[in-house]
């Protein structure tokens, strides 16, 4: 997990350079996660019980790591306005 508060090393600042490089490498991670997510819940709507749950939690997943407007645009892009979800005017830390 995370090392920077690290107890067992003097190296503090290499700790959080190295943590720092995996949050970016998996942020670019996230997106196409969340793409490959959507859809595979995609055609499940009104028919599983979770698919609405799921999708929701990966794009509110992408609003919170990368920024709304990330989110918007998969709204956009799988047209998920057609299914009830609304794009959100928020900025990332505000």
């Amino acid at each position: 997990m995370a090392k920077t508060l690290c107890d067992d090393c003097d190296k503090r600042f290499k700790c959080y350079t190295e943590d720092t490089r995996t949050l970016k490498n998996e942020r670019g991670k996230l997106l196409p996660r969340a793409r490959r997510t959507i859809i595979k819940e995609l055609p499940f709507i009104d028919f599983k019980p979770y698919s609405h749950n799921i999708i929701s939690l990966t794009l509110a997943h992408v609003a919170k790591e990368c920024s709304y407007r990330k989110a918007n645009q998969l709204i956009d892009e799988f047209n998920l306005k057609a299914y009830g979800w609304h794009k959100e005017r928020k900025t990332k830390g505000g």
